[in-house]
């Protein structure tokens, strides 16, 4: 703006001054107006000047401010920018402590992830401890219970057996006395004996003497009878026959006097006499009643051993060895020790200990719940936890050692089960043979000091030959086919892993059991029963051939196999029941007597039954209860239960409800659940039992637990009549699905009077109609009151 100023003012004086010099020349007075006016006209553009020079300086000295806030701002600005680069070093130093911490923030996160996770672990073992806690208790509740009723039952034996020893010592009295009496009239007949020999000397000397006395008596008529002579020999005879007589007598004494101690010592101790091997099956059977129930388990004890090399594996191998019946070979089998490291075997027992893939269908040995589940079927694996586990072991030591001792090169995994025995569910496994394995490996997971029982062999038909196996955590039993084995646990938690290998790949993917055709064909009994047994079953890729079935199973039994034995017997009852056979009955009740005659339980209970109902036989309840009492006390868990049934009913023995109580306890203990009902109903009753409702429920929550409908349906209404009619219709509903009548009316009721449900008229109707369809008679009067 002064810049502006300026240059006008110096270019307008030209002007100025050139009209000054032309206005002179033409008139003075104008010339002197104009100067005038110029003049003032100048000094307005002076003033005017001078006024825009002062603004000029106030706009300068505003600039000059301005400048010098701006020289100040800029100062300030460095300053800022100082600071701002200082704080771009801070934040250079931050991003890189951040980095830094980030790193430890993701280490943090993975150590709150681990430590998530061992919460969660640390929860699960917390939980099976609770579990194992009550299981736990729980036993122990039962063992005391066990210890109480075996200590009632102990002393009611103590009693019998003191009447029968007082009985025995009463007879060894008597037998003492008749004793002393055969010693005197042996002694007179010794002293006779003499005078008789005496006699005969003397008769050599005075021989004429005494035939002219003869003569003499003859004519006079005193000649004796024939017999008298008879008589006069007879002293040597009756000596013979006394001797004899008292030779038996002593033996009896003394049978009867061990007899009477033996039974006296093992009511005291609690404990049964040992029956000496080698005895026969009748022999081996007269053993005191419950003998085998309360017997401690007999364990086998492996006598050879040596070192071997499998593989990349170098380890032990013990061997067992035990005859075969009706065979001239036997049947070896083999423990591991150890082959698997104990920590590892543990974290197995941990995963399948928690695992909730259990199942309850019917096992095929037995018909009751299986608790088990596989792992790994039909060459896969399903439970992929488990995998990483065992995949290595099963690869690098099972299957070669299994190749290798069976001389089998294409041998595989075909399956793996597992399966549980705790308190309240199964217990036992009875005797069989595993007809889907070539080989089975059995691998030892629970402490074998944690429960009383465990896995057995039996290589008879008779339980006296059973054998317990000790299996530690890590040891592998493996055996063949034709080992009869079974499983019995009498208290504890036992978790067993099975392994079942096929002889090829092939097999596996087939599902069949190539090796007993080759092996059937040379005249194998086990072989010949197991091929009978796919044929009557339709199973392992045979068609059903009722025919075939039988004449395979006549070749095992005629070699002695006591399992074709009783299947030969059911299967020509069946065949006589759905085919008409002729003189099936007859063949049936043959076989089964032939077996259970060996000893074999099963078949004693088969002909059991064939005597209660007639079945080939005239119907004897007696001789029904003679055999399953056999049965029974051969461990087999039906038959104790159903000669329960036979005392507490009278049928074929005298109504007995203390006999049924104890038979029916061994039975629901053992885990029969059609037992564990029952004895939940002594118990609810008070049926030759104290009455404990408590005591009841808990029976009554482990026949429901085994798929007993009618001990569910109890359990809801003992909640009834507490109270938690909710909790109970709950049950009903389950139950009503499965079309139970009990729970059908229950839970009609409970909709018809709002109890636990909200009141519902028509959905009662529909229930109350459903069970009264099926004879249920209190849902019928309900229906009358609707």
């Amino acid at each position: 703006t002064c810049a502006a100023l300026v240059s006008f003012t110096v270019c307008s004086l030209p002007f100025i001054l050139a009209g000054k010099t032309a206005g002179g020349e033409t008139n003075s007075a104008v010339a002197i107006r104009g100067r005038k006016r110029r003049r003032l006209a100048l000094a307005d553009h002076i003033d005017a000047l001078e006024a825009d020079l002062a603004k000029m300086r106030s706009v300068s000295q505003d600039v000059e401010n301005e400048v010098l806030a701006l020289k100040r701002q800029l100062s300030t600005s460095r300053k800022v920018v100082e600071e701002l680069q200082a704080e771009v070093l801070q934040l250079k130093e931050t991003a890189a402590a951040s980095a830094s911490l980030e790193l430890e923030v993701l280490d943090v996160r993975k150590e709150l992830s681990e430590a998530r996770a061992a919460v969660r672990i640390s929860q699960q073992t917390a939980l099976v401890t609770t579990r194992k806690l009550a299981e736990v208790q729980t036993s122990a509740q039962e063992a005391q219970e066990e210890a109480e009723t075996e200590l009632d039952e102990l002393r009611a034996e103590l009693g019998v057996q003191r009447k029968a020893r007082s009985e025995a010592e009463a007879k060894v009295a008597a037998l003492v006395r008749q004793l002393r009496e055969t010693d005197g009239e042996r002694r007179e007949d010794e002293e006779q004996q003499e005078r008789f020999v005496a006699r005969e000397e003397l008769g050599c000397v005075q021989d004429e003497e005494q035939q002219e006395q003869l003569a003499a008596k003859e004519k006079s008529g005193q000649l004796q009878d024939p017999l008298s002579k008879r008589d006069t020999l007879d002293p040597l005879e009756k000596d013979s026959s006394r001797q004899e007589s008292f030779s038996e007598m002593r033996k009896g004494i003394e049978a009867a006097a061990v007899t009477a101690t033996q039974q006296q010592e093992r009511t005291l101790v609690g404990t049964a006499v040992p029956v000496e091997r080698g005895l026969n099956t009748q022999a081996q059977l007269e053993v005191p009643p419950g003998y085998y129930w309360t017997l401690p388990p007999q364990r086998f004890d492996f006598m050879q051993e040596r070192s071997i090399s499998v593989s990349n594996w170098e380890g032990v191998e013990q061997t067992g060895r035990v005859d075969k019946v009706g065979k001239a070979r036997t049947c070896s089998f083999y423990r591991l020790p150890e082959v698997l490291p104990k920590q590892h075997a543990e974290r197995i027992l941990e995963h399948i200990a928690r695992s909730t893939a259990y199942l309850t269908d019917t096992d095929s040995v037995d018909q009751s719940p299986t608790f088990e589940y596989y792992p790994y079927q039909n060459g896969e694996w399903v439970d992929r936890v488990l995998q990483p586990l065992l995949e290595n072991f099963v690869v690098e030591k099972v299957l070669p050692y299994v190749r290798e001792c069976y001389g089998s090169p294409n041998c595989c995994l075909s399956d793996i089960l597992v399966r549980r025995y705790l308190p309240g569910e199964r217990r036992t496994h009875m005797s069989h043979f595993d007809g889907k394995a070539f080989v089975t490996a059995v691998l030892g997971l629970s402490d074998p000091d944690s429960y009383e029982g465990g896995l057995y062999v039996q290589p008879r038909p008779d339980v006296s030959s059973r054998m317990f196996f000790r299996l530690e955590p890590g040891d592998l039993l493996v055996h063949s086919f034709d080992l009869q084995h079974g499983v019995h646990v009498w208290r504890g938690i036992r978790y067993s892993l099975i392994f079942w290998i096929k002889d090829t790949p092939q097999a596996v993917q087939d599902h069949t059991t190539p090796w007993y055709d080759s092996l059937a064909e040379k005249g194998d009994a086990d072989a010949l029963y197991a091929l009978a047994l796919n044929y009557s079953k339709g199973s392992a890729g045979k068609p059903i051939d009722i025919v075939r079935a039988i004449e395979l199973y006549e070749q095992s039994a005629q070699i002695g196999h006591h399992f074709a034995q009783n299947n030969l017997g059911s299967l020509y009852k069946k065949a006589h029941k759905v085919m008409g056979l002729d003189g099936g009955l007859d063949k049936s009740l043959k076989w089964l007597r032939i077996a259970a005659e060996s000893g074999f339980a099963m078949a004693q209970k088969n002909l059991a039954l064939a005597y209660a109902h007639g079945e080939g036989v005239e119907r004897n309840p007696s001789k029904a209860a003679e055999w399953m009492r056999k049965s029974a006390e051969q461990l087999d868990i039906e038959s104790a239960f159903l000669l329960a049934e036979m005392y507490r009913e009278g049928r074929g023995v005298p109504r007995d409800l203390a006999q049924a109580v104890t038979w029916c306890r061994r039975s629901a203990k053992a885990g029969f659940p059609r037992a564990q009902y029952t004895l939940g109903v002594l118990h609810l009753e008070g049926n030759g039992i104290e009455k404990d409702q408590k005591k009841a429920e808990a029976w009554f929550h482990y026949a429901s637990k085994q798929g007993v409908i009618e001990a569910k349906n109890n359990i809801a209404a003992i909640q009834a009549q507490r109270g938690q009619v909710a909790e109970a219709a709950n049950i009903w509903a389950e139950l009503a699905e499965k079309g139970e009548p009990n729970a059908q009316c229950n839970l009609g009721m409970c909709f018809m009077r709002g109890l636990g449900r909200e009141r519902d008229q028509q959905k009662a109707r529909e229930l109350l109609e459903k069970a009264a369809a099926q004879g249920h008679r209190m849902a019928q009067n309900a229906l009358v009151q609707l």
